[in-house]
């Protein structure tokens, strides 16, 4: 997570997926939600979601297609066209957790070479 300044349980959603780190887009046609949201949060072991917004940003990919529905152990389980979208300015995944000890990177079973961290 891309911390955010009021809380190190704040921030922007950024994966390694398939051999590359970007955001998680942050359009609710993408995926991005508060179910989603809630898997990234536990995913990180910081609790649940309490927010799950999204912010203008300038990335070269994000990750699309991310449709959980909520129950999930990971990101890499919400869904099966989980995708990278080439943008030069998107929607970014913005989440705030209700706490916990955090976690900048965290391995998680997939069957790519994934990784989801909060920067």
């Amino acid at each position: 997570m891309v911390s955010g300044k009021s809380s190190p349980s704040q921030g922007r959603v950024e994966v390694f997926f398939k051999g590359t780190w970007g955001a998680v887009c942050g359009s609710e046609d993408e995926g991005w939600n508060a179910r989603t949201a809630n898997v990234a949060c536990r995913e990180l072991g910081l609790g649940n979601v309490l927010t799950a917004t999204k912010v203008l940003g300038v990335r070269k990919k994000c990750l699309s297609n991310v449709w959980c529905k909520g129950n999930e152990d990971s990101i890499s389980g919400c869904g099966d066209y989980i995708t990278w979208e080439n943008y030069g300015s998107d929607l970014l995944a913005v989440v705030e957790c209700s706490g916990g000890k955090i976690s900048f990177k965290m391995s998680i079973s997939c069957t790519t070479d994934c990784l989801l961290g909060l920067k």
